[in-house]
Order: structure tokens, then sequence, then C-alpha cells
């Protein structure tokens, strides 16, 4: 990814599609989009720290890669030194780099991974275990008063699908597996595990399992702690295996000890997960409610009832009015439809445009099943004053419910 922000160059958020986004931005944070308030220090201007790294660690790890580069590239290691928190971006864009990893390793299977980890612990270094970069709590970034050599360790080579046991629905999945890959591997083979937090683009399975992420499918497929049966770490004691066995009655459980684990314990190059059958049908509806309660109570009842939904998603009235002000210059026949719909609401229902929320709720399975479910959940979200929009508004989330960290460079 961009070393001051998220993504690939030549994908961002912009204002000038959008026309209403301007003002929304002026009348809620006082915020001129129109002007240029910052921009990050260019490369070529940043103070790069020479790499700490001697001749016998560096041989030591090039050694352990089976002759492979340990990088110090000035750009590979400015792009491994932090996550993408508010804060580690504030700093990166001012030119403010804390202590940089000396160098970067790439190692290419499990072995290698162990022979890097003897390699740093013969010269009493730093490793640090780097998937997609993606984090937010400060664990990828070395003290700035680290005065030994600090080895980031990029498991992005550990990235393929080893096997799927359809009788236990059990996958095993290297840890450096980044989210669409790992789903297009799966997929090829009738199989999803149904992860998708916030960062999937761009974060690996690894990096799920050490922070114990929680996905916008939970609802219907569990967090990561849930899926994850067995794990395979090389810590500095050697290999540590655990059994996919579904539960036990014995404890403490050592898989829970690794799971959320950011790292700390040894570093993750393999996982057995719970993987299901692609559903034959997916849909996200859009809905809208009076106000903020009244979605919050639909949701409760939603969770309470017998209905099995893969997503559950409310906006609070500042949230949905920002949802609205980033479409896309709307053609005439999308602004008579938006006037229409504004007029049924009020005149229909009594909605206070400036108080509705809008929420999306999902459905996987069998077309019989989804439109059981439609209509279950349809009866809740009507007793509490909620009206269906319909699969645009869905459709359009489903395609973009990834982009959220663009806004946020693009605010910044």
């Amino acid at each position: 990814m961009r070393w001051w922000g998220w993504g690939h160059d030549g994908v961002s958020f912009t204002h000038e599609d959008k026309p209403a986004l301007g003002g929304f931005l002026r009348q809620r944070i006082d915020l001129d989009v129109s002007g240029v308030t910052s921009v990050p220090v260019a490369f070529e201007d940043l103070r790069i720290t020479e790499p700490s790294l001697s001749p016998g660690l560096q041989a030591a790890l090039e050694q352990a890669l089976g002759g492979g580069p340990a990088s110090t590239d000035p750009l590979d290691r400015l792009e491994h030194a932090r996550g993408k928190s508010l804060r580690d971006l504030v700093r990166h864009r001012r030119g403010e780099l804390g202590r940089l990893p000396d160098v970067v390793v790439r190692p290419g299977d499990e072995d290698q991974v162990a022979a890097v980890l003897r390699a740093a612990l013969d010269a009493d270094a730093v490793l640090i275990p780097f998937g997609g970069g993606t984090s937010i709590s400060g664990s990828l970034e070395a003290s700035e008063e680290e005065e030994r050599t600090v080895i980031s360790l990029d498991l992005s080579r550990l990235s393929g699908v080893l096997a799927v046991d359809a009788a236990s629905r059990l996958a095993r999945i290297q840890a450096g597996a980044f989210g669409p890959d790992l789903e297009r591997q799966l997929n090829a083979r009738g199989w999803t595990l149904g992860h998708f937090p916030d960062s999937f683009t761009h974060s690996t399975l690894g990096g799920w399992i050490a922070t114990r992420s929680s996905g916008m499918q939970s609802d219907r497929y569990g967090d990561i702690g849930d899926l994850t049966r067995a794990v395979r770490v090389v810590t500095p004691a050697g290999l540590l295996v655990t059994r996919p066995v579904p539960s036990t009655s014995t404890g403490p459980s050592v898989r829970e000890m690794v799971l959320g684990s950011e790292g700390r314990l040894g570093v993750i190059t393999e996982a057995t997960l719970h993987v299901r059958r692609v559903p034959e049908q997916r849909i996200i509806l859009g809905y809208l409610f009076p106000t903020w309660a009244d979605g919050l109570a639909a949701m409760q009842d939603i969770a309470a009832s017998e209905a099995a939904v893969s997503v559950t998603r409310v906006s609070d009235a500042s949230e949905t009015a920002f949802s609205f002000a980033t479409r896309k210059r709307p053609s005439i026949l999308d602004r008579l439809k938006s006037k229409a719909l504004t007029t049924y609401l009020r005149r229909r229902h009594g909605f206070d445009v400036e108080a509705m929320c809008l929420s999306f709720i999902g459905y996987e399975g069998s077309r019989r099943h989804v439109e059981a479910q439609r209509k279950l959940v349809g009866r809740i979200v009507g007793r509490h004053g909620g009206v269906c929009i319909g699969s645009s508004p869905g459709e359009l989330y489903d395609q973009k419910k990834f982009d959220t960290p663009y806004i946020r460079d693009f605010l910044l």
C-alpha cells in the first residue's frame, strides 16, 4: 500500500463528482473541500536513516531465505514501518517516520520463517511479523529508542489455500493470504470463509487471527475466533501446532492464546478454518427508519427473532446524511426518484428526513430461505416504522463497503 495512506496509487476518493458533499462538509464540520489543506511530504524529502544491519546478520537472513534478498530498500522499509491508524498516517504524512525497520524479509514457506526467526534470535534482533500493514494498534512499530536491528517479516508469499476437507468443512490456509485472493481460491472450489472486515482488500488471514478481527457478516459466519479451528505458529521455542477440533472440554486453550496475540507469541504461518458452501443467493437490501431509536430497536428484535441474516447495519442520522451526500452526480431520473421517495416518506409515513436513519440487512442461502427471511424481517422492520427501499442501495453498499479509508485520506 501507499506509505502515506490507504490502498494503491491511482485509487482515491474525490468530491468532484459528488455535488452535495462540499455543502454537507461545510455545514457539519466547517471544512472547505475546494482548497487543499495539506499534502504528504514528498518521498524524496524524507529523512530515512541508514539501516542498522551487520554483514553477518544480512548473510544469515539471506541464507534463511534460500539465497533470496533481505531488502534494505528505503521505500520498502518505510512501507513496513507502521500500520494505517489515523495517528500512523498523520505522523507519516508530516515526515515523522519514527524507528524504521532495518530490513524486510519475505520467506517462501514455514521452514524459511523458522530459519529467519533463528537468525534473529542468534543476533538478538527484533522481529515484527507483517501481514497487510493495516494494523491500527501500533503493533508494527518499533520503539524509537530501539537500538537492536529491527526485522520486518512479510508473510505475503505464504498465500495459498492448501486443502479443503469437504466432509468436515475445514480449509487449511496459509497466513499471508490476502482477503480477496483467499476468497477467490475458496470460491473456485465452491466454498467461502465469509469473513469480511473493513480492511478486507488489504489485510491477511494471519493479521485477522493476530488481531482477533470481526467482519461485516459476522452475524451469520461468526468472527475470526469462531472460524479458526487450529493454528500453526513458529515460536522461539519451536513449532506450535494445535489440533483442528470443533471444541474441547479441557483448558486453557492454546488456540485462544494465539487469537488476538498481535504477533507477541510467534509468527502465525497457517490456520485451519471452518468454511461454508457458496450460497445460492445473496442480497443486501436498504431500509429507512424514522429515527435512530427505531432502527436500534428493530436490530434488537431481529437479533432476538428466528431470522438468520448475514448483515445488520444501521447508521445514525449524521452518518445517513453523509451517505446521501457522497452520492455521485444524479441523472434527471435519479433526482425525480429521490424527490418522489422523500415526498412519500414525509406524507405517507411522517418521516423527518433530517432524523431518518439508513440501514442495510443482508440475506444468504437458498432462494426459498432468502424469501422467508425477507418476509420475517420485513414484518419486524414494519413494526418499527421502517420502509424497504430496495436492492439498489444495498448493491452500492456491497460495492463500496471497503472504501471508507479512502474517504479518511481525502479528509486528511
